[in-house]
């Protein structure tokens, strides 16, 4: 019985790029007859084109199932629900811009096949500006040295999954599985392919700087406990600080009483130092106490609005 490869793809504004995507996955899955495929895409409220364009493909082509979400519910929850609907032994995680090389397919079984649970794709080089490079790196410096679990620079998610691991996932019942820590931390190795991304050939990139700041912060807050106590430290410093300056104003006021004038501009400095001290460690409290409300309001991973070519449920299954 050949084994079943499922292709998962989020889709956001991509009219010009879903046919390319299609004859691509076409051509490289029909070069690999030993397996089975169906190719999951969701759609997070397009303003484009590309409700139409999905359906004319899932009219086509019953191994490509589509999943029409009620509102766009971002890359990461849409993302997870493709994973938990693929039926695959294995499930590939592949962007719909094509900007990720869907002929990395074939390698990725290969090494799937060898006997790796998780195989990835890293990016050879740097994209974008020499600034925004520098960031990256920064991050990844500082996350690899406060995370609990593996960090794997220059790598998005984009790869193969064995079907173990995606149960595993599922189990966890994160309402917003941060998916490249979470395997990490199960303690699975990925296994790394080196490739360079491409440029985007059709379309925008919705992904600006301030959505990879909030990326930033919630792979902060997944992987690391150790903000929270870096917020501690910093108030126990910033006291002691406090403190000793203090003392040192009291002495020298009380040693050259009449010559000695203070004046307001170290209390202003004072203030405005503690103050931000304080911004900076609730923010960071702030980002523990959504991410708990966050699993405690139990919300749906997404509401689907329509599918197509999937399978219909029994009731039984269903509950």
């Amino acid at each position: 019985m050949k084994k079943l490869i499922s292709i998962v793809s989020g889709c956001y504004n991509e009219e010009e790029n879903l046919p390319l995507y299609y004859e691509a996955i076409c051509k490289i899955m029909d070069s690999l007859p030993q397996y089975d495929f169906e190719c999951l895409l969701a759609d997070n409220c397009s303003t484009d084109d590309s409700a139409r364009v999905l359906e004319e493909i899932a009219c086509r082509d019953r191994r490509f199932k589509v999943i029409f979400n009620l509102k766009n519910y971002g890359p990461d929850r849409s993302g997870a629900n493709l994973f938990f609907r693929a039926s695959g032994d294995a499930i590939i995680n592949l962007a719909s811009d094509l900007q990720d090389p869907p002929e990395l397919i074939p390698v990725f079984l290969e090494k799937w096949e060898a006997g790796n649970k998780i195989v990835w794709g890293q990016r050879e080089k740097a994209e974008g500006s020499q600034m925004m490079e520098w960031v990256r790196k920064l991050y990844y410096r500082i996350i690899c040295n406060i995370s609990e679990n593996q960090e794997v620079e220059r790598a998005n998610g984009f790869g193969l999954y064995d079907r173990e691991v995606v149960d595993w996932i599922k189990k966890v019942g994160d309402p917003v599985p941060f998916i490249r820590n979470l395997v990490t931390d199960f303690g699975y190795t990925p296994c790394l392919v080196p490739y360079e991304r491409r440029a985007r050939k059709k379309g925008k990139s919705s992904y600006n700087f301030f959505r990879y700041v909030n990326d930033a912060l919630a792979g902060m807050v997944a992987t690391s406990r150790v903000p929270l106590r870096l917020a501690t430290y910093l108030g126990f410093v910033t006291a002691a600080i406090s403190f000793v300056l203090a003392l040192i104003y009291l002495i020298a006021k009380l040693t050259n009483w009449y010559g000695f004038d203070a004046g307001i501009a170290p209390l202003i400095i004072g203030l405005f130092f503690l103050g931000s001290v304080q911004l900076i460690c609730l923010g960071i409290v702030g980002e523990y106490i959504s991410d708990i409300l966050t699993r405690v309001k139990h919300r749906p991973l997404v509401i689907e609005r329509k599918t197509l070519n999937f399978e219909k449920k029994t009731q039984e299954e269903k509950l």
